[in-house]
């Protein structure tokens, strides 16, 4: 968990929202992107700045385009959204957001990183005056899609109405008994509905054959046999006044589509005062001003996001552990790895040391040998399957389809190639002093060189053990496979101790852990920059440990002047570190390791 609490923004409206954006960022996008947004509350003050107006859809826009392969632009968006659609197609043409782009590509922790450091600089690059325009383009644009709903729901209830009205003056075809007794009726020469269209003056025909809809007309009277859905008859007044009503939600609508066109060519006329129309030179200077300010932002995201990934390059940070992480846990460890004293110095000798680590790893990680069968074709008699030779001896057709294999080089072959047999290695152990003459840069060799170490047993798929020491075991702890997590790597850089030293503690530490992995051929890193006298109980003892365990121990001492009598008692090899640099780490330490 977190080392401090956060106030996670309040979900996304994503129905909002999605309307408002410019990218081709679907429902799934938007929704991946809220909850990696709930975990950064940076994003919600963002949104909270009020300094320019939609910055919940930019923000969203701009995270799809930083994780995306290929963001899309659209061609078509409203008034009040053409200042960020322009500025981020033109952004995403430049050089300076594909950089960006390459290191947060996929990743929603950099993409997110890359959001947050992108949006702070345009909220300061945007100009004044713009920011006052967008905010009176949002303001127009908000009343046009208000009477653009009211018409969309004007014309909604009319063509309701008027399918209600349909159904109500509709009657069901006649029967043959219907007719006839049609026929017998009053004498008023009147067809009932469902006949056929009556002559003028005679009454009013089936919906759809009249004038207009079908509906009653005004003053044109109703058939005494129009009948309601219920089957209830509508007299000439019912019919009239549903007319008449229809006629007045008719008017309406024709007034509310008015007034919604009107105010979406007054927020587009703004958006134009602003933005210039399209193809004039008024657009085209807009655009190259766009241009300019989001390469602007990008260039500053890529400088902030350009030093996280090298911070997590250097430190071997796992990405997926970040990206499983709340933003501002991870901007915390990363920003306590920062803060590490001589972070650029020590971030660049890791750097050194991890890639001397993985090479090292690589070479000799190559176990022992063994030959498996592998399967060629060729001519070579001598290596013939016995399937082939048998074919042949046979003879017949099987000999003939023998030799055309061994004519076109497709005999089968008897072949064996060289492959590598892993070994069972047992963990690779680092012993580091931590006393307080191991201060300023022997400190920074020493603690870069165990990390790398970690990285050395993560390629060789090794457990990973660390012991940091002075008069006492200060911290122990024993990683499966190298995995040594963000936490953990902090509390290798940070565990100072500062006391005096001794040396059995942490060797009966590393026996432990050995002992527990319960596997051989361990290597332990011993560095230290003193002398410290051990008991003889204790020598022996870890010498005939040693011995039946296979371990290999060597011990690097960080002083020319310090003795090293005691640890040539316990180690195979010792090496004096002077220079402090990867060349050294790899020539004295890696170079050893089995």
């Amino acid at each position: 968990m977190s080392d401090h609490k956060f106030k996670r923004p309040a979900p996304l409206d994503r129905k909002k929202v999605a309307p408002q954006l410019v990218t081709s960022a679907d429902a799934f996008s938007l929704m991946q992107y809220d909850e990696r947004r709930r975990d950064t509350p940076a994003l919600g003050e963002l949104e909270a700045n009020g300094r320019l107006p939609g910055m919940p859809a930019v923000l969203a826009d701009l995270a799809f385009s930083l994780w995306a392969h290929e963001p899309g632009v659209k061609d078509e968006v409203p008034a009040d959204r053409r200042y960020w659609r322009d500025l981020l197609g033109q952004t995403v043409d430049s050089s300076a957001f594909k950089s960006l782009s390459a290191q947060t590509r996929a990743d929603w922790f950099m993409s997110t990183l890359g959001t947050i450091e992108a949006s702070r600089e345009i909220l300061e690059l945007v100009p004044d005056e713009d920011a006052q325009e967008l905010e009176n383009i949002a303001q127009a644009q908000a009343q046009a899609d208000e009477l653009e709903q009211a018409a969309q729901q004007a014309q909604a209830q009319a063509e309701a109405f008027e399918a209600m009205l349909a159904q109500m003056t509709q009657q069901p075809a006649p029967t043959e008994a219907s007719g006839a007794q049609a026929g017998q009726g009053s004498g008023s020469g009147q067809p009932q509905p469902g006949q056929g269209q009556g002559q003028p003056g005679q009454g009013q025909g089936q919906p759809g054959q009249g004038q207009g809809s079908g509906l009653p007309q005004p003053g044109a009277g109703t058939p005494s046999g129009a009948s309601s859905a219920g089957g209830m008859p509508l007299t000439a007044d019912q019919a009239q006044r549903l007319a008449d009503e229809l006629a007045k939600q008719k008017v309406t609508v024709g007034e509310a589509r008015e007034l919604a066109d009107l105010a979406k060519a007054e927020a587009n006329a703004k958006a134009d005062a602003l933005m210039g129309q399209p193809g004039s030179a008024q657009a085209e200077a807009k655009l190259t001003e766009l241009r300019r300010l989001g390469m602007g932002a990008m260039l500053k995201a890529q400088e902030k996001v350009g030093d996280i990934a090298d911070t997590i390059r250097a430190w071997g940070l796992e990405p997926g552990e970040l990206n499983r992480m709340p933003v501002p846990e991870a901007l915390g460890l990363l920003e306590r790895m920062r803060r590490n004293s001589g972070f650029k110095e020590f971030t660049k000798l890791l750097g050194r040391l991890r890639a001397v680590a993985k090479k090292a790893a690589k070479s000799k990680d190559k176990g022992e040998q063994r030959q498996v069968p592998r399967r060629e074709t060729g001519r070579d008699i001598s290596r013939a399957l016995p399937s082939e030779l048998t074919a042949y001896a046979i003879g017949g057709a099987l000999r003939a389809q023998m030799l055309q294999r061994w004519s076109r080089g497709e005999l089968k072959l008897r072949a064996t190639e060289t492959q590598n047999k892993p070994k069972g290695k047992g963990p690779v152990v680092v012993c580091r002093d931590s006393s307080g003459s191991m201060a300023g840069e022997r400190q920074r060799w020493a603690t870069g060189t165990h990390l790398a170490l970690a990285s050395y047993a993560k390629v060789q798929n090794r457990a990973f053990g660390s012991i940091i020491f002075d008069t006492r075991v200060a911290h122990s702890k024993v990683f499966k496979a190298g995995a040594v997590g963000a936490r953990d790597l902090l509390e290798i850089v940070e565990t100072h101790t500062g006391g005096g030293t001794n040396f059995e503690a942490p060797l009966r530490g590393a026996m432990k852990m050995i002992d527990d992995q319960g596997l051989s051929k361990a290597d332990i890193v011993f560095i230290t920059d003193g002398e410290c006298a051990v008991s003889e109980v204790f020598l022996r003892e870890f010498l005939a440990w040693k011995r039946i365990k296979e371990v290999s121990v060597i011990a690097v001492i960080v002083d020319d002047h310090a003795g090293d009598a005691t640890v040539r008692q316990f180690a195979d090899r010792v090496e004096r570190a002077s220079s402090f640099t990867a060349d050294e780490a790899e020539s004295k330490v890696f170079a050893h390791l089995s």
